[in-house]
């Protein structure tokens, strides 16, 4: 019997950096990803650019067909750094700064073929891309692989540093929040609890949320998706975490490579 019951469909609770799976519910099940898709997107521009303060200037191809779909707000011409880019796609979930990364680093098509790559070095068997910022139903994986790929993708430090930022300002002055961290402020859930957050949602994905938290001393990733009523998500995230919290879990090493038992 699991310690708690959620309402999302599947969910993976995984002890960082160790990779061991704690709470499991439906976790090879194939959901749509939506806009954790921009895990793998982050990741894989993070491998190929080599100059982060390196300007872009934004093309009508970068902002082709968004409608419906979170934006940071860029402008055909804006002039912008990948940083800011990179902040944009994770903080603001924007499908354009998404979008730019892949069209300025390797082209789109390449870039996805790129993120699919990622996907089977990682052993992700159950995880592809058909685009870079989660409109497609066939953006899919399971929440174990997804929790595996942001355990990879937070041992870069930059990505960690953008993933547990709540607020960035672009170079040419647009203003971005992490609007997770800023309902989980207004559901009057502790904060504190969540260090990262990047939520996803289509009508077909439902509710997904991925976070990185520091409960007694330990680091935790938690998947959640396919909720389906408003906040479940998060709700389901804090469940775990609350169970965390109330029964300290504590790593010892019971034997070791080469022991005789």
């Amino acid at each position: 019997q699991r310690p708690v019951e959620l309402e999302s469909e599947s969910a993976t609770e995984m002890h960082f950096e160790t990779k061991y799976m704690m709470y499991e519910k439906e976790t090879k099940k194939k959901q749509i990803m939506a806009s954790l898709t921009k895990i793998m997107t982050t990741y894989t521009a993070l491998n190929l650019i080599t100059n982060l303060d390196e300007q872009i200037t934004i093309t009508e191809e970068d902002l082709f067909n968004l409608d419906g779909y979170a934006c940071v707000g860029l402008k055909v011409g804006d002039i912008v750094t990948y940083k800011d880019l990179l902040y944009g796609t994770m903080i603001k979930s924007g499908a354009d700064a998404a979008e730019a990364l892949a069209n300025h680093t390797l082209g789109n098509e390449q870039f996805i073929n790129k993120m699919n790559d990622n996907a089977k070095e990682l052993k992700l068997n159950n995880t592809s891309f058909k685009d870079s910022y989660g409109k497609s139903d066939e953006n899919i994986s399971t929440t174990n692989e997804i929790a595996i790929l942001l355990n990879e993708a937070l041992k870069n430090d930059l990505f960690k540093e953008i993933f547990t930022t709540n607020s960035y300002t672009l170079s040419n002055g647009i203003k971005i929040e992490n609007n997770t961290k800023k309902t989980i402020s207004t559901l009057r859930l502790n904060s504190n609890m969540v260090r990262g957050a990047k939520a996803g949602y289509t009508n077909n994905a439902g509710l997904l949320l991925a976070t990185l938290s520091t409960i007694n001393g330990n680091d935790y990733i938690i998947i959640t998706s396919k909720a389906i009523q408003e906040h479940d998500h998060i709700f389901d995230t804090y469940k775990i975490l609350e169970h965390l919290k109330n029964n300290n879990y504590e790593e010892r090493t019971l034997f070791k490579k080469g022991d005789t038992i």
